[in-house]
C-alpha cells in the first residue's frame, strides 16, 4: 500500500525544466509507503536510497495471484520517483520534503501544487490532513497554513 504525492511549483523563467509554452516548471514525485500487509511484493530502495532521493521501487506479483488483474500477462513493474518516503516517517519528515519546499516557492510568488493520488484506504487523507489524536500527527495542509500564516506574522508591512 502507499499513495503517491505529487509537489509542483510554477518556478518562471529560473526554473529547472521547461513546458511546452516555455515557462519553466517543476514537478516532482514523492511515494510514501505504508506498512504492507502481504510480504514479498514490493522490493523497496535501501534505506540510504529512501532518505537521498530518486528511486526506484519494484512490484512483483506472483503468476498465481494475477489471475484476476486486468492485465495478467505482467507479474512485474518498475516505478521511478524523486523521493520515496519510508514507512516508519513521521508527519513533519513528509511535510518538509515533499511541501516545504513549494510552501516556501508560494511564499516567494510562485504558483504550487501539492497532491496525492493512490488507491482506496492508501494514506492520502491522512497524509494531507493528519491525524486527530496528537499534533504531531498533523498534515501536510496544516502545516503549511501554519507556516504561511507564521511568514505574514513575520513580515513587517511587506506583504503586497
Amino acid at each position: 500500500d502507499g499513495g503517491r504525492a505529487a509537489a509542483s511549483c510554477d518556478m518562471g523563467a529560473g526554473g529547472d525544466a521547461s513546458s511546452a509554452d516555455g515557462n519553466a516548471t517543476a514537478i516532482s514525485t514523492f511515494l510514501r509507503v505504508r506498512p504492507h500487509k502481504r510480504k514479498g511484493h514490493f522490493t523497496l530502495p535501501d534505506e540510504a536510497a529512501i532518505e537521498d532521493g530518486p528511486a526506484v521501487v519494484r512490484a512483483e506479483v506472483a503468476r498465481d495471484e494475477v489471475a484476476g488483474m486486468v492485465n495478467n500477462k505482467r507479474t512485474a513493474w518498475a516505478f521511478g520517483f524523486d523521493g520515496v518516503i519510508g514507512p516508519q516517517a513521521r508527519q513533519d519528515e513528509v511535510f518538509e520534503r515533499v511541501a516545504e519546499p513549494v510552501v516556501s516557492s508560494v511564499l516567494e510568488g510562485y504558483n504550487g501544487t501539492v497532491f496525492a493520488y493512490g488507491q482506496t484506504g492508501s494514506g492520502k487523507t491522512y497524509t494531507l490532513t493528519g491525524g486527530v489524536d496528537a499534533f504531531a500527527d498533523r498534515g501536510i495542509v496544516p502545516r503549511a497554513i501554519s507556516r504561511i500564516f507564521a511568514h505574514c506574522a513575520a513580515s513587517t508591512g511587506e506583504v503586497e
